[in-house]
């Protein structure tokens, strides 16, 4: 694996650092004249391409890295292998390595689409090396540091059959530019990282682990031939599932730009379903409204269109009782008739000419 590598995903998934620096400081650095120390991440990332160059860290930087995760060089000098381990340590799947402007390292989660300064496997390294300590500093008994020592052993046994049944759900294709990418068919997913090295990686740190336990309590811990070169995590020999006849899946590329017309289409029905939500509540939230030409709507489950028409007995009663005739039906076609005579104006059509100070006769009320 190559670190460092930029592995271009689209723009929409675009990588960045995380908005705090760090602080986080290891050693010095020689290329300065004032003597600044070294981040962690310009560390990580001027060790790896020390690396490419066949260059390999000094004692001094790697015991200040060792401090940095908590390990005491001078009393577990044995375990300064976890520093190196650390140093070199691969990404699981969902992550993949970048460099910000400064040079320094940073890891993307393309998952979670979050960023840290931090190696995911960093932590798994501290708790390495606190279990060893912890079960060399205990007061456990003989008759106890072998029990402990069979239940590192059973569970050692369990992760390496859990990495090989995880690792056959994965598959290794070439997208149409020619870069590898690994695909998970239980998980419908695709990643540009490997998923061996970090597997392996994590499980050989148990088995060495319960080898300097066994070497310190005077057993020997079971090794088969080429246990470090199976599960050192840089190797990563252990076999993928073999990819079906025909099967293509999409490349992570393809997955992003997928994931993004998904999304768009969401957004879309979610904006229907709303807009449809506040025409319904408009008729079914149960107050009245005023409407200048209708007045008072009394809101139902109806549309205004089906609402029922007010009765116009009333109304025929009173034009009846004031000698305003009715107005006439609409027709389609104009006759003589609609035609104002000479000497009409338009205010006196539909209208009753009554002259002033005439008494009208008192409206009858219904029923009597």
């Amino acid at each position: 694996m190559v670190f460092g590598l930029r592995l271009g995903l689209p723009k929409k998934a675009k990588a960045e650092p995380p908005n705090a620096s760090p602080s986080t400081s290891i050693g010095r650095s020689p290329g300065k004249s004032h003597g600044g120390a070294l981040t962690v991440n310009e560390f990580v990332a001027r060790t790896k391409r020390c690396k490419e160059k066949g260059l390999e860290p000094t004692k001094p930087e790697l015991i200040a890295y060792a401090r940095y995760l908590g390990i005491d060089p001078i009393s577990d000098g044995d375990l300064m292998w976890i520093a190196d381990e650390a140093l070199n340590a691969p990404l699981p799947y969902e992550w993949t390595e970048h460099h910000d402007s400064a040079d320094r390292v940073f890891y993307y989660n393309v998952e979670t689409h979050g960023s840290s300064w931090t190696h995911p496997l960093e932590q798994l390294h501290r708790d390495t090396y606190k279990a060893i300590v912890s079960f060399r500093s205990g007061n456990m008994s003989k008759d106890e540091k072998a029990q402990e020592l069979e239940r590192m052993r059973c569970k050692c046994e369990i992760a390496e059959g859990d990495a090989h049944k995880e690792l056959q759900t994965w598959t290794e294709h070439v997208d149409d530019q020619g870069q590898r990418f690994y695909y998970n068919k239980l998980k419908q997913q695709s990643v540009w990282t490997d998923p061996r090295p970090a597997r392996c990686h994590a499980l050989y740190l148990q088995m060495k682990a319960l080898r300097v336990l066994s070497k310190h309590c005077g057993q020997s811990a079971p090794r088969r031939p080429g246990d470090r070169d199976a599960y050192d995590g840089r190797a990563a020999k252990l076999p993928l599932a073999p990819a079906q006849p025909g099967e293509r899946p999409r490349s992570p590329a393809a997955e992003v730009v997928r994931a993004e017309g998904h999304r768009r289409k969401k957004k879309h029905r979610d904006r229907d379903r709303d807009r449809e939500q506040d025409q319904s509540l408009s008729f079914e939230s149960g107050t009245d409204s005023y409407d200048e030409e209708v007045g008072f709507i009394s809101h139902t489950n109806k549309a205004p269109f089906e609402l029922k028409k007010p009765n116009l007995a009333s109304v025929d009663e009173v034009r009846n009782t004031l000698g305003i005739p009715r107005s006439r039906p609409h027709r389609p076609f104009l006759d003589e008739d609609d035609f104002l005579s000479p000497g009409e104006n338009l205010h006196d059509v539909g209208h009753v000419k009554v002259r002033a100070g005439t008494r009208l006769p008192p409206l009858k009320r219904a029923g009597a």
